[in-house]
Order: structure tokens, then sequence, then C-alpha cells
């Protein structure tokens, strides 16, 4: 999957990840995570979810994006596969993809 290009003059970046153990992380195992996302767009709509293709289980699921500014996302991973892909979408065109891996 390739994300979707941005209009000259806009940007969306993931600024920062935390979690708070560090890997290897065992199946089943519960983790914090944190990410700032800073976005200049005109989009509207901007949110971010988890990745169909992973099998983690995030809490809260999903959420709203700033389309200007920073957003500052934390929320509970339970582990179950090798990572997690997390989204920064705009309905149903990805834009921006990052994968933590837990091993």
């Amino acid at each position: 999957m390739k994300p979707t290009a941005l209009l000259s003059g806009e940007c969306i970046e993931v600024n920062a990840v935390n979690v708070n153990q560090s890997c290897p992380v065992g199946f089943n195992t519960s983790r914090s995570l944190s990410f700032d996302v800073t976005a200049h767009t005109a989009r509207t709509g901007l949110r971010w979810r988890r990745s169909v293709t992973s099998s983690d289980v995030l809490e809260p699921s999903e959420g709203a994006i700033a389309r200007n500014g920073t957003t500052s996302v934390l929320l509970s991973d339970l582990v179950l596969d090798s990572a997690v892909t997390i989204e920064i979408v705009d309905g149903s065109n990805v834009l921006v993809a990052f994968t933590l891996r837990h091993y």
C-alpha cells in the first residue's frame, strides 16, 4: 500500500512514538502507546486507526486528528502479533502509516 500524496504546502508528520515497555513484548501483553501527529492541511475528517492488516487490540481503536496543529494520542495496545500498524486517514485514503514492532 502506498500512502496518498498531499497537495503542495500540506504536511502530516508523526513526530514522536513512545511505549511504556521496551522490546521484546510477549503475546497477550498490554502496553501503553502514545504518538504525536502534526498536520497542516485543508483536508477535514482526519483520523487515526489500526490498520486492517494488524491484529492488536487498541483502546481506543481510532480517533480524530487536528488538521492544523499537533494531536497527542494515548492508547492501550493488547499485543496479539509481532507488530501493529497505525494509519492516518482521510476517509478511506491512507495519508501516513507507521509500524511498531514488538520484537
